[in-house]
């Protein structure tokens, strides 16, 4: 899963416009990674879920705003082109952290 998530930050980083309804919109950026995620979920496991308790621990700080919201409105001041900027570095940063995935492994479908 995540080396898919990995894969569409990459395309989306170069090549926004042919995912994103409009590629300016951080609304539709959420919603594609949304529906992204959902695709690709296994067994009930969200790639978005893991994402968000990285992000927390990133933080150093426990939130109930979902990852898209905490983003947009707390890491970026509500300006939408700087929140999709972030997303997709923080999520690139996610894919690529090792660590993370050593210590809660991200269950397997049998």
């Amino acid at each position: 899963m995540k080396s898919k998530l990995k894969n569409i930050v990459y395309h989306l980083k170069i090549r926004k416009g042919m995912y994103l309804l409009d590629k300016n919109s951080y609304s539709s950026l959420a919603s594609f990674l949304i529906g992204f995620s959902l695709g690709i979920s296994e067994q009930d496991k969200n790639i978005l879920d893991d994402f968000h308790d990285w992000l927390q621990v990133r933080e150093e700080k426990n939130f109930s705003l979902n990852w898209s919201s905490y983003i947009l409105n707390e890491l970026c001041n509500g300006n939408e082109k700087k929140a999709g900027e972030l997303t997709l570095e923080l999520m690139e940063d996610f894919t690529n952290d090792v660590e993370w995935s050593k210590k809660y492994p991200i269950p397997r479908s049998r």
